[in-house]
């Protein structure tokens, strides 16, 4: 999963479960910083997973996500 698909997938799942954050980032302008920062770190944590712990992609990215994007 790229940093972009990632940068696309946290919106939606803010608007669902974080609709104060999203509306307040919105607010601020700082919406697309807030995501490729969550993205870039969410990408960092799986390819680390995926390096050194052995885990499968999705595997890292269900324990990556969640902190950072979902």
């Amino acid at each position: 999963m790229s940093i972009s698909e990632l940068v696309h997938l946290a919106p939606n799942h803010w608007e669902e479960f974080l609709p104060k954050k999203l509306k307040a980032l919105r607010a601020e302008g700082r919406l697309q910083e807030e995501l490729h920062g969550a993205a870039g770190l969410a990408q960092a944590e799986i390819d680390h997973l995926m390096r050194y712990q052995g885990y499968q992609e999705h595997e890292a990215r269900e324990v990556a996500l969640p902190p950072f994007v979902a």
